[in-house]
């Protein structure tokens, strides 16, 4: 992605989303796989010309002489989400990038899931237990299904806002960023989740 796209990305006005889960420590981890190696962008206004951007080498504070001045602009995980979310819709799911916005739902912690058909809640709550031993915690789940498989993703609880998935869980649509994982059954995949909200 040129830079230029990157600025374009990051100027553009979007919708309102509700944070609902977010996990920034796997955006970040995404962001790098991308190229992108530091978390400062340095925007660079060259005496009226177009702005710059400078994001994939090291960044400088200042540009010397004349009137050109450089600012340094350190990107958030949202930002980075931003870009993600642009990548998918640019390059069309590029390395398993998943990205939906729809009607879903979410089976909290100490719920079970029974949605769906019987076989297919005993195999995703299969796949919640390995992982809540694996994370020593609870989860939540969030489904949703389409013409072509139900989808699933499991988010550790830590990373859910609690106020928001109680005001804004029931509530459609919903978006959800994050990479697919691996098929469970040939009719169930799993979805690492980066980011779900709810957009306003």
């Amino acid at each position: 992605m040129e830079t230029r796209d990157l600025f374009n990305i990051l100027s553009e006005e979007v919708r309102h989303k509700v944070d609902i889960y977010f996990a920034p420590q796997k955006i970040d981890k995404y962001f790098k796989d991308m190229g992108y190696y530091t978390n400062e962008v340095s925007v660079t206004n060259k005496e009226g010309d177009e702005i710059e951007l400078s994001v994939l080498k090291i960044v400088s504070g200042k540009v010397s002489g004349g009137q050109d001045v450089a600012e340094k602009v350190i990107l958030d995980a949202r930002d980075k989400a931003k870009v993600i979310v642009k990548k998918y819709d640019i390059e069309n799911n590029p390395n398993e990038l998943f990205h939906y916005l729809g009607p879903g739902h979410f089976t909290l912690w100490g719920e079970e899931l029974d949605r769906y058909e019987p076989e297919q809640n005993d195999i995703v709550q299969r796949e919640r237990i390995r992982q809540e031993k694996i994370i020593k915690g609870d989860t939540a789940l969030f489904t949703f299904k389409t013409d072509k498989a139900l989808f699933v993703s499991i988010g550790n609880e830590d990373n859910f806002d609690k106020n928001m998935l109680a005001s804004y869980g029931p509530v459609d649509p919903h978006g959800i960023l994050g990479l697919i994982e691996r098929k469970l059954s040939e009719d169930i995949i799993l979805i690492n989740p980066f980011w779900i909200w709810n957009e306003r």
